[in-house]
């Protein structure tokens, strides 16, 4: 079963879900997104799959919490498969050596950012 959330971040469906789809637009704000995130994990899937490709800007703060929420995932028997993730959230993991943690679907390439390079955001 899949299901998505609603922007209160609330399950769409009575029954607990296998796989919980989330559209993350706008990722300036952490606290937004760690909240997001944990109301969707709240709701014990097997699978949290975050689609960013919306995300236009992503800093290293908003890595830690795709961190933190990999993390307890994995605590919990589930796991978190980031959706098309936009070329500042890849930069952005990249930037933190963290490409290779994170599952990314649609064979999305976290590859590591060029010697000296650094993210913008």
């Amino acid at each position: 079963m899949t299901s998505t959330l609603d922007l209160t971040g609330e399950p769409t469906q009575a029954l607990l879900p296998s796989r919980v789809e989330l559209e993350v637009l706008e990722c300036a704000d952490p606290l937004a997104v760690l909240e997001r995130l944990g109301a969707a994990l709240r709701t014990h899937p097997e699978q949290l799959v975050v689609d960013l490709a919306g995300c236009r800007t992503f800093d290293a703060a908003t890595v830690r919490v795709l961190l933190d929420v990999h993390c307890e995932a994995a605590r919990d028997g589930a796991a978190l498969v980031l959706r098309a993730p936009s070329e500042p959230v890849l930069r952005a993991i990249a930037d933190s050596g963290l490409q290779g943690v994170f599952h990314v679907e649609d064979g999305t390439p976290v590859a590591p950012a060029a010697q000296g390079e650094r993210s913008a955001a």
